[in-house]
């Protein structure tokens, strides 16, 4: 898939395989790749947790129970 292969490609050219910290933006209206993307980070920081929190209480998106 092409998001995972630039997210890889991002990952290995930036230097940030030795990042502590990765900050992964997604589209407000959650558009695009995402599952791709947060797989991809998964597979090159196993040692991480991940945690992704879609909210935009100002137009209503919220996350409850995870939901």
């Amino acid at each position: 898939m092409q998001a995972a292969s630039e997210v890889k490609r991002f990952l290995l050219q930036s230097g940030a395989v030795n990042a502590r910290l990765v900050y992964k933006k997604t589209d407000s209206t959650l558009r695009g790749n995402i599952s791709a993307e947060l797989t991809t980070l998964a597979q090159f920081y196993p040692e991480w947790c991940i945690g992704y929190a879609p909210a935009y209480p100002a137009l209503g998106r919220t996350v409850k129970a995870g939901i």
